[in-house]
């Protein structure tokens, strides 16, 4: 699943313009036409979809692997070491 992600993070970066600015609704449809486009060539479960699609969008817009985390009300404290 890293492997794919890599790949489809990739291509996504490959699809979006870096120079200029990109709404996150702009992100989330590239983000989705890569997924679909690769899905064509391999399946991918909708749930594996799901999850791809979250963790390209927080690679690229957020904290990556993080933002489970910052997103959890109940964890106080990360530590990084």
């Amino acid at each position: 699943m890293e492997r794919l992600k890599s790949i489809l993070k990739q291509k996504t970066l490959e699809n979006i313009d870096l120079a200029t600015e990109i709404s996150d609704e702009q992100l989330y449809n590239t983000i989705d036409e890569v997924i679909n486009l690769h899905s064509k060539t391999e399946y991918i479960s909708i749930r594996d979809k799901q999850k791809l699609r979250l963790d390209i969008f927080n690679s690229i817009r957020k904290f990556d692997i993080l933002q489970d985390l910052i997103d959890d009300s109940s964890i106080t404290e990360i530590m990084v070491n």
